[in-house]
């Protein structure tokens, strides 16, 4: 088992990294392009104070450590998204009363909507993918390796733009205590979050790096047992079709009930 933080809430002095570093342990970690940069916007419209709140975005300690542990051995680096967000979703949970409602639909999906929006096409997700990667890699000298659609959720042409952009893995999100398996030249990593089901047996477990500031000593086992190297096994043809359908119907659920719980 490996540990995937997904660098989101960054919001200390870098404590927390220092704790993590120095524990010497393997991890995958996950970065958010669009939080490198406050000046990007999405087709001509703001992000900063629109979509994201100042806050959120990297603060320049941050991306300095970045600068000086891109080469860290015992750091996977993966990335996760353009933008993080779908702009006509985003749209719409704003008429809708946005986060001050709680409102749906949740828009911090990029590539597959299961709301009211087909999602992007191949040529779609391989300009925002690279973009992000050559974000990373100009502001860092990082080069992911890992590709993990925002809120998981992807499809087939997904895993295409990624293995096309030089991606060695794949995240998917483990609803059926799946192992890591090959698929269109990707190795899938399922990663479960840290205290849900399946968290003891999948390949990877993930934390957000804000929950890491909020209680280190929490994360101290799972963080101590991560360790590299994946057993591949034969993809699970109907668990992995079943695992899709559960990602995409959990979030579906999730709408429904902020529209009409």
């Amino acid at each position: 088992m490996i540990t995937e933080m997904h660098f989101q809430g960054v919001r200390d002095d870098g404590d927390a990294l220092e704790k993590l570093l120095s524990l010497e342990r393997p991890f995958i970690a996950s970065l958010v392009p669009i939080f490198m940069d406050k000046s990007l916007k999405n087709n001509g419209k703001n992000v900063l104070e629109r979509v994201y709140s100042e806050e959120q975005y990297y603060p320049p300690w941050f991306v300095g450590a970045l600068r000086k542990i891109g080469k860290n051995p015992n750091i996977i680096w993966a990335q996760e998204g353009m933008f993080h967000y779908c702009e006509p979703c985003f749209e719409e949970f704003e008429k809708n009363g946005g986060r001050k409602n709680n409102s749906a639909p949740d828009p911090f999906h990029e590539h597959l909507c299961v709301s009211n929006w087909k999602g992007q096409n191949l040529e779609e997700q391989l300009k925002s993918i690279k973009e992000g990667k050559t974000l990373i890699s100009d502001l860092t000298g990082i080069v992911p390796r890992v590709y993990c659609p925002p809120n998981h959720l992807h499809n087939k042409e997904t895993l295409l733009a990624a293995r096309n952009l030089g991606f060695k893995y794949f995240n998917v999100r483990n609803f059926m205590n799946l192992q890591a398996y090959n698929e269109d030249g990707l190795t899938i990593l399922p990663e479960a979050k840290i205290g849900e089901m399946h968290n003891e047996t999948s390949p990877v477990i993930y934390t957000y790096y804000g929950n890491l500031i909020d209680d280190f000593e929490s994360h101290s086992e799972m963080l101590d047992k991560s360790e590299k190297g994946f057993k591949i096994r034969e993809k699970p043809e109907f668990k992995a079709a079943v695992n899709q359908v559960a990602v995409q119907g959990y979030k579906k659920l999730r709408d429904w009930k902020k529209r009409f719980g």
